[in-house]
């Protein structure tokens, strides 16, 4: 990658007929069936800035854009090796295409096409090079040990709406409305696990002992679980208490920080993390102005950054401060995840009908910079 615009457009190949979430960064939120996350508006924060940094042109030319009717999720396990799952949100079942980049994202391979019920949420992964999964609600979920060129289907233990994610290649888990079971084989055998303690799909597991477990209930008390041993029994963790001593305060968002500490969103605004399994929480301080807390990528558990309105800050304390970086003039929504220090890639959203769809862009040199990518193109 270098910090210039892409300057021409490189075809994609033509995908055959149908049919045919890493320890390095935080583990992804797993989505149970029909769940809506509930997004609200956010305090702004108003960090100081010495001296404010220059704002980056426009790149040009345009991006490459996916159009509105797919959704699209990346993963990138370096700056050039990543893997794209993209599904057509018109058709039902729809149609779903897993494409391979190995140049950072100037050229995608189709590696797999298949038509699905998909019922929202859907997720791809990769432990390494090889090695990943991805999953789709709706009773989908494919395996790779060659770095997509063979997929093999994961037997799920139930025909309920629900979802399947992996920590690494063997350990994983099912959870759905009505089960929740886990596997240690790859999804070859499957062994049912209590109920989690809490309602909803705020659900991650770090590895195959340690996971967090939020609810979304009206009725919620300030109090998260953990469990240190795959799910078998849970420990309750009491939130502090609020300004206002509210008996409850429903969670919208749990995010596991890269290799060790948690983060959780409350629905009343307030966000708390630990480091230390729980034993003591810090309640963080509002994020920068346009973002919100689940809008926040992490490097690693003290270096965090956030980018939503191309406006990006980055923070050295855990999100207790933030300094303004740069910011991006084309107007789009940026959604990064952290490579490390200089690489990193984004998802670009559009913020209203005069951008359609969505892009991609990439970083190296900490996000003061951004370079369009091309996208995958589903056929």
């Amino acid at each position: 990658m270098d910090s210039q615009s892409i300057a021409k457009t490189v075809d994609t190949p033509e995908p055959p007929a149908a049919p045919s979430n890493r320890a390095r960064r935080a583990v992804p939120l797993i989505a149970a069936a029909l769940a809506v996350t509930v997004v609200a508006g956010l305090l702004y924060l108003r960090p100081s800035m010495p001296s404010p940094a220059s704002p980056s042109t426009r790149p040009s030319p345009g991006p490459s854009i996916l159009e509105p009717r797919y959704r699209v999720e990346y993963d990138f396990v370096t700056r050039s090796l990543g893997w794209a799952l993209v599904v057509d949100q018109v058709t039902q079942p729809s149609r779903y295409w897993v494409f391979n980049t190995t140049d950072g994202a100037r050229r995608w391979t189709l590696q797999k096409s298949d038509s699905t019920m998909v019922y929202g949420t859907f997720q791809i992964s990769f432990f390494n090079p090889y090695e990943g999964y991805y999953s789709l609600v709706g009773n989908a979920a494919f395996r790779t040990s060659d770095g997509g060129t063979r997929w093999t289907e994961v037997k799920l233990p139930s025909k309920a709406l629900g979802m399947a994610w992996f920590v690494d290649p063997t350990h994983g888990w099912f959870h759905g409305d009505s089960d929740f079971e886990s596997t240690a084989d790859g999804g070859l055998t499957w062994r049912a696990l209590p109920p989690p303690p809490a309602v909803g799909p705020l659900i991650a597991f770090r590895d195959r002992s340690l996971g967090w477990v939020a609810s979304i209930a009206d009725d919620a008390p300030s109090t998260v679980y953990s469990t240190r041993d795959g799910g078998a029994t849970w420990q309750p963790h009491q939130l502090p208490s609020d300004a206002f001593g509210k008996p409850f305060r429903p969670a919208q968002g749990l995010s596991l920080l890269p290799d060790r500490g948690v983060m959780v969103v409350l629905l009343d605004d307030t966000a708390y993390t630990s480091l230390d399994l729980g034993a003591s929480w810090l309640r963080l301080a509002p994020p920068p102005a346009g973002n919100t807390y689940m809008s926040i990528a992490f490097q690693d558990p003290i270096h965090w950054w956030a980018m939503r309105d191309g406006d990006l800050f980055k923070s050295v304390d855990a999100g207790q401060t933030w300094t303004h970086v740069a910011l991006q003039l084309d107007g789009w929504l940026y959604f990064p995840t952290v490579l490390d220090a200089r690489h990193a890639w984004a998802k670009l959203q559009s913020p209203g009908p005069q951008l359609s769809g969505s892009a991609l862009a990439l970083t190296s040199d900490g996000g003061v910079h951004w370079t369009y990518a091309n996208v995958p193109r589903p056929g």
